[in-house]
């Protein structure tokens, strides 16, 4: 399952649900969640986040919150085009993985962390 955060652009969702993928939104869901409980719900539900909040990034590598998959986007407008693109390709690999990541998705690369 995808978890998609608070902050993930509305259009970002669509796309990744269109694709046929399950998402569930943090906003429509468990809006006003703080990052720790957002990490938990990823958890419960061995789903992967995917945020634009560099925020988890911190949590998982400073402070070595574990088993959790997160998907970090960076991008502008002009990029998000191949940004999405690159979301769906990484979707497709993670199904078949088992072991926990932390991978960002830039206009430019794709930078994948083994957990």
């Amino acid at each position: 399952m995808i978890i998609a955060d608070e902050c993930l652009d509305a259009g970002v969702t669509a796309i990744i649900r269109n694709a046929g993928y399950e998402v569930l939104s943090i906003q429509e869901r468990y809006s006003g969640f703080v990052d720790t409980d957002i990490l938990d719900v990823v958890k419960t539900y061995r789903g992967t986040l995917i945020t634009e909040d560099k925020d988890f990034g911190e949590l998982v590598f400073a402070y070595g919150y574990k088993d959790v998959s997160v998907i970090f986007l960076r991008y502008d407008k002009e990029s998000f085009s191949d940004v999405i693109s690159k979301v769906l390709d990484v979707l497709k690999e993670l199904k078949k993985e088992t072991a926990h990541k932390f991978v960002t998705i830039t206009k430019r690369k794709v930078r994948i962390r083994e957990l």
